[in-house]
């Protein structure tokens, strides 16, 4: 009995539940369908960007206009309107331009590298150059030159090796390996002979002295000195001042002012009489 009633329920409202299942489907289908359609113009509006619709007297009534650029279109190809002979001839100037270019960098470079050779060439010619100007003129001294007198003056002892010389302030006898040449304080003293200064130097029997390297082992040293103008490493000339003549020290009181000089060969004395002019 129950049974047949809820048949008869569902027969006699079946009717009103079919319509109402068909309006929920006429709904969604409806609401895919207007998805769909609002999809597809989105999809043909971003197709179109970049054209425009054009007049129908300008090529149709379907036409549109190119509107793209360089800012919108990266695939456009730029050698439309040109023909192919008329594109090789833009991609040879282009090719002949770009090696102009490159030659004039290689020659640039070259010109750069040419004047850099051409001053180190230079400097070092003009090195060689001044450094065979200072051999001519440091030749060196050989035994078979002349030196000058440092000073003018009266020897009071005389260079004595072989046999002993009596000095008075010392009062004994002793070899003397130079000379003295007596002159008066404040004289200025000259280079006998060209070189370099090898030392400056004080000594306590010779105050100061300065030594002069001629070359070939021969040295001339200056003894008894004041206001020296030289220092170790310096070239001298000729006739040059190196100093003046100083008060003697105490051990040559007796003997006056003078000047004390003595010329070495390979580091033993040898007679400087024998070289001077």
């Amino acid at each position: 009995m129950v049974k047949r009633n809820l048949f008869n329920f569902f027969r006699n409202k079946g009717f009103y539940l079919a319509i109402g299942v068909c309006a929920l489907a006429i709904v969604a289908v409806a609401g895919v369908v207007n998805y769909q359609s609002s999809m597809q113009d989105q999809q043909i509006a971003e197709n179109a960007a970049g054209f425009e619709d054009v007049p129908e007297s300008a090529s149709g009534a379907d036409a549109v206009a190119d509107n793209r650029t360089e800012d919108n279109d990266y695939d456009m190809d730029y050698t439309e309107g040109y023909n192919a002979d008329e594109v090789q001839e833009i991609l040879n100037e282009m090719q002949e331009e770009a090696a102009r270019a490159q030659s004039d960098a290689i020659a640039a470079n070259s010109g750069e590298v040419s004047g850099v050779d051409g001053a180190q060439t230079s400097g070092e010619e003009d090195q060689e150059s001044t450094g065979e100007s200072a051999q001519s003129t440091f030749a060196g001294f050989d035994g078979t030159q002349k030196m000058s007198w440092p000073v003018q003056g009266d020897i009071l002892l005389d260079y004595s090796m072989d046999t002993t010389v009596y000095y008075k302030t010392l009062d004994q006898y002793k070899c003397n390996p130079g000379v003295l040449i007596a002159t008066s304080i404040n004289t200025p003293v000259n280079a006998a002979y060209e070189g370099t200064v090898a030392s400056v130097t004080n000594d306590a029997a010779l105050g100061t002295v300065v030594t002069i390297d001629m070359g070939n082992g021969y040295q001339a040293s200056y003894g008894q000195l004041k206001d020296v103008t030289v220092e170790a490493g310096n070239t001298v000339e000729k006739g040059q001042t190196i100093g003046t003549v100083a008060q003697p020290t105490k051990y040559f009181g007796e003997e006056g002012s003078h000047l004390y000089f003595q010329l070495t060969k390979d580091g033993q004395p040898t007679d400087p009489k024998t070289f001077m002019e």
